[in-house]
């Protein structure tokens, strides 16, 4: 069973149900079903439906869009395993707050993040299919070139023609 949260004890565990003396009105962290007081999971904030991730009215750190589950965090790109570096194949991006399967329009990936500029001492790399995404580089030698924006340009050498 998930983590589960009775929030004027602190309780964590693998049951589900706090007794009544442990819920208040305030904590809103409950929910009641055939008579018995549940747990809201630890990653809900003001309230839920249910004792899962997935049960939230909202959630205190993340929402994994793919799985409508409430998140600590993303999955990210590499994790550590046996002290190495090991890509992940599940792979969320975070944008606002959401695990997403990809980067929205006119964002760029950084690390397994969107951002929507680069930051410092990186470059933007579009990617090929027009679709206004593409990730964030190391600067070569220090030199970052500065990006054109705008609906009808081109680049040429260093500079921005705006036409």
């Amino acid at each position: 069973m998930a983590n589960l949260y009775c929030p004027n004890t602190g309780f964590t565990g693998s049951a589900n149900r706090c007794s009544a003396s442990q819920l208040t009105e305030k904590d809103n962290f409950a929910i009641v079903k055939s008579n018995n007081e549940y747990c809201c999971h630890s990653e809900c904030n003001g309230g839920c439906t249910g004792p899962n991730a997935s049960d939230c009215y909202l959630c205190k750190n993340k929402i994994n869009n793919v799985t409508g589950e409430c998140v600590a965090e993303c999955p990210r790109l590499y994790s550590q395993k046996d002290g190495f570096l090991v890509k992940n194949e599940d792979v969320l991006y975070e944008f606002e707050n959401r695990c997403l399967s990809r980067c929205p329009v006119n964002t760029f990936v950084y690390d397994s993040m969107c951002l929507t500029e680069c930051p410092d001492g990186h470059t933007y790399k579009t990617d090929q299919s027009g679709n206004g995404n593409g990730h964030c580089e190391p600067c070569k030698d220090g030199h970052c070139p500065k990006p054109c924006f705008g609906l009808n340009h081109s680049k040429v050498g260093n500079a921005c023609l705006i036409s």
